[in-house]
């Protein structure tokens, strides 16, 4: 099918804006699973080498490794300060560990019931589903500050990134 370039008739697929928008929500997810991946990795926030460290490297995402440590520590004090916006840390802590001694009563339970698990569980991820959203919206926004220069240097370094994750995982194939 021929393309009408001025008015983009005949065009199929995703539209630039889409494909943009998708590339930096699928950045942003894996973001936060690589950071919160390489925090136990790591050891936790404490640090140290934790069980998934070799040759000092953690196991972050590309996405995580691809900022400069200037860029994490500042994104790092924009979700510290998202976080205490968004309420009371310690009551959240409480709620968090409440959910997780109900979890361990249900299973230890003579008779399990999935179903209150299953419910339990879906709290805690809807939990998790509301800081995985300031998540983004802070790296959204901190992304929308950088020059030009800033994100093509970004988008070299997640190159490079997955390009050395897609070959760690094929030596682990092999």
């Amino acid at each position: 099918m021929a393309q009408d370039e001025s008015t983009g008739a005949g065009r199929t697929g995703m539209r630039r804006w889409q494909k943009v928008l998708l590339f930096g929500s699928l950045a942003v997810n894996l973001l936060i699973v690589g950071a919160v991946a390489g925090a136990i990795l790591r050891g936790g926030p404490l640090g140290g080498p934790g069980p998934g460290a070799r040759d000092g490297r953690g196991a972050e995402a590309p996405y995580t490794r691809a900022f400069t440590d200037a860029q994490r520590r500042e994104i790092r004090r924009q979700l510290g300060r998202a976080f205490r916006q968004q309420g009371d840390k310690a009551a959240e802590r409480d709620a968090l560990a409440a959910d997780y001694r109900k979890a361990l009563a249900l299973l230890r339970a003579d008779t399990f019931e999935p179903e209150r698990l299953t419910a339990l569980i879906d709290r805690q991820s809807a939990r998790g589903e509301s800081r995985r959203q300031i998540g983004q919206e802070v790296l959204s926004a901190y992304i929308a500050t950088m020059s030009p220069a800033e994100r093509l240097a970004f988008a070299d370094r997640l190159e490079d990134g997955i390009e050395q994750f897609m070959e760690r995982r094929r030596r682990l194939r092999d």
